[in-house]
């Protein structure tokens, strides 16, 4: 096992770009919460978002070309897509809601994502553009962390139906 980051800071949230060449991660190096691309090795790290906003929660895309990141630089929690290179911001989510927790389908068509538009915390799914953002959950508990299985036919997430936390 060997430290990458190797610093006093919070480095967490990675996530590997599907080449492999390129992790990208949140980190509070530079005083609040950002998204940071290196190399796999650890080297040549980049600070991608650079706002006075919390910026976490990255994840690349399929294709190696977007990475979406939750935020707050607007005034409240939205997902945002860039390039890798930090150039091409876009407020993908856009609603008075927080939105977070972005997960990409397996061709990169779709994001789903935990959203609290409505009173309680549903699951939406969105084209990889933000546009036809759908409610899936339709208000049954509170449901966050989604992910698309690898075939991209279902998406298991966290709910509290019940009253008890369970994978759905």
């Amino acid at each position: 096992m060997e430290n990458l980051t190797n610093n006093n800071a919070w480095d967490a949230e990675p996530n590997w770009s599907p080449d492999g060449a390129k992790i990208v991660f949140t980190s509070d190096r530079d005083g609040n919460y950002e998204v940071y691309l290196m190399n796999n090795d650890g080297s040549n790290f980049q600070n991608l978002t650079r706002s006075p906003g919390e910026d976490f929660e990255p994840s690349f895309s399929p294709t190696n070309q977007w990475i979406t990141f939750t935020t707050n630089r607007d005034g409240n929690y939205e997902i945002y897509l860039m390039a890798p290179d930090g150039s091409w911001v876009k407020n993908l989510s856009n609603n008075i809601g927080a939105d977070t927790n972005p997960s990409w389908s397996p061709d990169g068509q779709k994001i789903v994502f935990a959203s609290s538009r409505n009173d309680t915390t549903d699951i939406y799914i969105m084209d990889a553009n933000g546009g036809n953002q759908q409610n899936i959950t339709m208000g049954v508990g509170s449901n966050t962390n989604p992910v698309w299985s690898p075939d991209g036919t279902k998406i298991a997430f966290t709910s509290d139906r019940d009253w008890e936390k369970k994978f759905m």
